[in-house]
């Protein structure tokens, strides 16, 4: 079974606008093929990206690539960010390697119902130094990913109207899960005595809405919630974390990458 996606599919059409706006990811980064892709519930998805060769191969085998991995697709990946490694372990990822894919860094972020997922990939003959400075500079990674939004906006709102079917998947519930369970993550805190410095996703939620330039009307909207209840999480957040100050919660928020799990 093939996935046939014609030349003039979006994915093909705009890889040359996105490499534009993925400059600076190779210039600082040596990324040299930058990946966009969101899951919605029903499993359909959109799919933007710098390597347009790649792609075309990987749809016409996509079913044989899943088939022959007993891969089926979750419902939603965990948030959060995991290291791309070992690419000569599958059929596809040998593919990749022929495309000048190699090792690097791929981040998650779930939220209302759809993952998105980004994958900042070096060439195949990468040293494991640079995939260690993706990691050292996660942060800056997360902060690529909102100018991305921004710069490729009009691109992702036109792929969300038409957006890629795989009919042959079947859903899993299990989420790959990037970090330690909640539960455990508690565990632990509270084994080590400072449970307090939890913060609940609701917390999370709204110290990266803020931290994303969003005021208290607009986080209180997006997650339908009062102004009031948004106030009290920021606050129970800054309590936790020891901040008397919003702009100390927001530099905490971005340069340890929390997402809400």
């Amino acid at each position: 079974m093939e996935i046939v996606l014609p030349d003039s599919h979006i994915l093909y059409r705009t890889a040359n606008d996105i490499q534009q706006i993925c400059v600076p990811l190779n210039t600082f980064f040596n990324v040299t093929t930058f990946t966009y892709i969101k899951i919605f519930d029903d499993l359909t998805r959109i799919h933007l990206d710098t390597n347009p060769n790649f792609n075309k191969l990987f749809y016409k085998k996509i079913y044989q690539y899943y088939k022959t991995t007993g891969i089926t697709e979750c419902h939603h990946w965990d948030s959060g960010y995991n290291t791309l490694y070992r690419l000569d372990e599958t059929e596809a990822y040998r593919d990749a390697k022929s495309f000048n894919i190699g090792d690097g860094v791929v981040i998650s972020n779930y939220s209302n119902g759809v993952t998105e997922l980004c994958y900042f990939s070096l060439s195949r003959h990468c040293q494991n130094k640079e995939v260690t400075n993706l990691i050292n500079n996660i942060d800056l990674l997360y902060k690529f990913i909102l100018y991305f939004r921004y710069k490729a906006s009009s691109i992702i709102k036109e792929a969300e109207e038409n957006p890629i079917a795989l009919p042959f998947l079947k859903p899993n519930a299990i989420k790959n899960t990037f970090s330690m369970h909640p539960v455990q993550r508690e565990l632990f805190l509270k084994t080590i005595n400072i449970d307090d410095g939890y913060l609940t996703k609701r917390e999370i939620e709204c110290s990266r809405l803020l931290a994303e330039d969003m005021g208290m009307k607009e986080i209180a909207r997006i997650l339908n919630i009062s102004h009031r209840t948004v106030e009290k999480h920021l606050n129970n957040a800054k309590r936790k974390l020891g901040f008397k100050k919003q702009s100390c919660l927001v530099k905490y928020i971005v340069e340890n990458s929390m997402y809400a799990d």
